[in-house]
């Protein structure tokens, strides 16, 4: 399954803006992310201190999936994984308390700020490869963290790895005309008069040409783009947790 998936692009983020709110209660919101033997890894996402949703990717059991719940309001729950494992613990400010399958894990709650903080957040997204399509759940964290949960047929992959924000190109410049001069019309030689007796005529001067002004400068610059719209482009790398590993790309529109 190795290169399995070429890229991602995420088409529903069901949840960003990592931050606190500014009144009120304290949120709980955010990642928690903890560590499981064998070098697996646990992701917890709370939401609204109530809407707690666990992602577990156990490398010694060889398990990867997802539960979801809710806590009471002194921030304890029980979720049921989908093969009926259950995952108990307690939220409290900075950390969650856990256990899994006899393990007890602490999981610590992830920074808001950080490299990756543009695009951090939860994500449902198509993954598309050459041994078909796959149905995955993203979660990407302010740290450079990605972890990947989906199924490709009957069979529930699972990883994590690293994500990095690929930086925007320098745009070349775009050269500036330079403006003609205004052209000046020359002179019409006044004739030599003759010998006649009647007197020639004085010629009309030709008038001076006009600069053309058929094209509007800020039309040039007008390419009819949202200005506050961007697409954030990174690069991923993920170990699954039977071993083989995914590169990939992914784009992000921003507003």
């Amino acid at each position: 399954m190795k290169g399995i998936l070429g890229k991602f692009l995420p088409v529903l983020a069901l949840a960003l803006a990592l931050a606190c709110p500014a009144s009120g209660a304290e949120s709980k919101r955010g990642f928690y992310e903890g560590d499981l033997a064998g070098g697996g890894k646990i992701v917890f996402f709370v939401q609204g201190n109530h809407a707690i949703s666990a992602y577990f990717f156990d490398v010694a059991g060889q398990q990867s999936g997802y539960a979801g719940g809710g806590a009471g309001s002194n921030g304890t729950f029980s979720l049921k994984t989908q093969d009926k494992s259950t995952i108990t613990g307690t939220i409290t400010d900075d950390t969650i308390t856990a256990t899994y399958k006899g393990q007890t894990i602490t999981a610590n709650r992830v920074d808001a700020f950080g490299p990756t903080e543009e695009i951090a957040g939860r994500y449902t997204a198509p993954a598309h490869s050459s041994a078909g399509n796959i149905n995955t759940k993203i979660l990407i964290d302010s740290q450079g963290n990605i972890f990947l949960t989906g199924k490709h047929g009957q069979t529930t992959i699972g990883g994590f790895g690293t994500i990095t924000i690929v930086p925007d190109a320098t745009p070349t410049p775009t050269p500036t005309a330079t403006p003609s001069a205004t052209p000046t019309a020359s002179p019409t030689p006044t004739p030599t008069p003759t010998a006649s007796p009647t007197p020639s005529p004085t010629p009309t001067p030709s008038p001076t040409p006009t600069p053309g002004d058929d094209e509007d400068e800020d039309d040039q610059e007008d390419h009819n783009t949202d200005p506050n719209a961007r697409t954030i482009h990174a690069t991923f790398t993920v170990t699954l947790i039977t071993g083989e590993v995914i590169t990939g790309n992914s784009g992000l529109v921003t507003a």
